[in-house]
C-alpha cells in the first residue's frame, strides 16, 4: 500500500527511526521523506473534496465510530480498496482531470 512511516508508526508504536531502518532493509531504498500532506494541499478543488470524502466515509463505515479515535490500518486498506473499485465503476470521463488520491492522502 506505500505507507508513510508515520502511519505505521501510528499503528504499530514502533519508534519511526526503526520503521526506516527496516524498510530500507527490507526494500534496500530509504522510504519516502517528508511529513502526512495536510488537508488543504490535498483539497484544493471540487473535485478533490468528493474524492477526499468518498474515501473518508467508507473509511468510517469500515471501521466505525471508533476510527475517529484511534487509526485502524485494517479498515483504512479495505476502504481504499473499496475508494478504486468505486472510482473504476464510476467511469469518470476522461477529458476531466480527476485526481485519484494515494493511500496517504485519505
Amino acid at each position: 500500500y506505500g505507507f508513510r512511516t508515520t502511519i505505521i508508526a501510528l499503528d504499530t508504536g514502533l519508534p519511526i527511526h526503526i520503521i526506516r531502518r527496516l524498510h530500507k532493509e527490507v526494500t534496500g531504498k530509504s522510504p519516502c521523506p517528508g511529513q502526512l500532506p495536510e488537508s488543504d494541499a490535498i483539497v484544493k478543488s471540487r473535485r478533490a473534496l468528493v474524492e477526499g470524502s468518498l474515501l473518508m466515509a467508507l473509511y468510517v463505515n469500515i471501521g466505525g465510530d471508533n476510527v475517529y479515535k484511534q487509526l485502524n490500518i485494517d479498515a483504512l486498506m479495505k476502504a481504499y480498496d473499496a475508494y478504486l473499485v468505486a472510482r473504476e465503476e464510476a467511469d469518470l470521463p476522461a477529458e476531466i482531470p480527476w485526481k485519484k488520491l494515494t493511500i496517504n492522502e485519505g
